[in-house]
């Protein structure tokens, strides 16, 4: 009887065991396929050529099952279109992954797939959304531990608090990026740390602490791995830019020149980053103009040209610098056109903060007694500004608050529907073991009967 009951036991244990048994192999891609992010990924050939081949990829793509090798490979898309400039086409790609990741249940994904939407809205300047998916992201590291998604997520949320000038809340976030990183050998990783470090603190002016980090995000290009040194020059010649930037903002331009010349010098800019290219060539033009050095106004029309034609929405910063350019030369009526096409430009693309750059530079250029005019409008918009700043600040409060509760909630429900699982597994295995009892003293008793009567 003992050897029954041990094995009506053990058979019932294996069934009730709850096991993820994954027997199917996913097949690989095709080497044709592996081909075409060759062509993608190689920074050399034409953005035409990349497309090309990004293009057969995700046509690929589309007629495969839900598996992991889609659901990744569609952020690789994703990350191939943004390289090339094209971010309609990254957003579709990413929210493909993100959809098709959230209906296999696959978190990795979901997360790295919503650190990716998040990019794409912070890339339009919709700060809600941006907010919204990249604090999503950050939420699931605990469950993914994917550290270049809680990297990227960290930055993300920092830029966008920088953006509105909560920077006791944008340190802090960037703080846990490094954090995130400091037994990391990432170096590419680590350069966007530093990089986003160097700009929070060149915004709040505390300029020593801006050079540090920019000089540790160029040095650190220097240990990039073979896979990384596709971006290495690129990299570096934007970490030059800043610097050369920073220089110029404290009044250093012939410390800035060195660095300007030496951003041009790489080359990479362009063809690999075509609005770098146009911010370091009007940047460069005014650092000349300080120095009293020649060829200011051709780096000016290369500028402009350079953003006519890659459709540049950063096009104002360009006006902006001209219209101080003949401010300081005391052409007013050429000032004021400029610092007039920055607003009209700034105004369409919804850019608060250079809009009332352009605002002020109008006030004080207008050769028409319209001054008081302009200063009104100035101090209207920047009350507008601080507003909006303030409301933005409320509105990601509230994101991580209710995002923190809806997890706390999803916790709680697990909670219950474990406790809930546990109670049916043990009422079961008692009812079971009950039966089983029940049928051996039947037996028993059965026996001792037959027993009984046979004598």
């Amino acid at each position: 009887m003992k050897k029954y009951l041990f094995f009506l036991l053990t058979i019932f244990v294996f069934v009730s065991c709850k096991q993820d048994v994954y027997t199917n192999e996913e097949p690989p891609l095709p080497k044709e396929v592996d081909s075409l992010f060759i062509v993608a990924y190689n920074n050399s050939l034409t953005i035409y050529n990349r497309r090309e081949a990004i293009n057969h990829i995700e046509d690929y793509l589309a007629q495969r099952l839900n598996d992991s090798t889609k659901r990744r490979n569609f952020l690789k898309v994703a990350n191939r279109y943004f390289s090339i400039n094209d971010y309609n086409s990254y957003y579709e790609s990413a929210k493909i992954a993100n959809e098709l990741a959230i209906k296999a249940q696959d978190t990795f994904i979901t997360a790295r797939s919503y650190m990716y939407l998040g990019k794409y809205f912070l890339h339009l300047n919709k700060k809600d959304s941006a907010f919204y998916y990249s604090y999503k992201a950050s939420t699931l590291f605990s469950i993914t531990e994917d550290t270049k998604t809680q990297r990227s997520t960290l930055l993300n949320l920092s830029i966008i608090l920088r953006s509105v000038k909560d920077y006791t809340k944008s340190e802090k976030y960037v703080i846990e990026a490094l954090e995130v990183l400091e037994s990391d050998n990432d170096y590419l990783s680590k350069y966007g740390v530093y990089n986003t470090l160097g700009k929070l603190f060149a915004e709040t002016q505390k300029y020593d602490l801006a050079f540090d980090y920019h000089n540790k995000a160029l040095n650190i290009t220097e240990y990039f791995n073979e896979k990384q040194k596709t971006y290495k020059l690129r990299l570096k010649a934007q970490s030059l830019l800043n610097i050369a930037i920073l220089k110029m903002e404290q009044g250093l331009y012939r410390e800035a020149e060195t660095y300007f010349e030496q951003t041009d010098n790489i080359g990479v800019l362009p063809k690999q980053n075509p609005f770098n290219y146009a911010y370091l060539l009007e940047n460069w033009a005014y650092n000349r103009h300080k120095l009293n050095k020649n060829k200011v106004m051709p780096l000016f029309n290369k500028a402009l040209r350079v953003h006519d034609s890659v459709e540049s929405p950063s096009r104002s910063t360009g006006e902006l610098l001209l219209a101080n350019y003949y401010k300081d030369i005391k052409n007013k009526d050429s000032a004021f056109y400029f610092a007039q096409k920055a607003y009209h430009t700034t105004k369409k693309n919804g850019q608060l903060g250079e809009e009332l750059k352009a605002i002020h530079l109008m006030a004080q250029t207008d050769s028409l007694t319209k001054t008081g005019q302009w200063y009104e409008t100035y101090l209207i918009l920047q009350d507008s500004i601080t507003l909006n700043e303030r409301n933005q600040q409320e509105k990601f409060a509230l994101i991580e608050f209710n995002t923190e509760n809806l997890i706390k909630e999803k916790q709680s429900a697990e909670k219950q529907r474990d406790k809930a699982d546990k109670g049916f597994w043990v009422a079961t295995l008692l009812s079971v073991l009950i039966l089983v009892i029940s049928i051996m003293v039947y037996i028993n008793r059965a026996r001792k009967l037959k027993t009984k009567n046979y004598f």
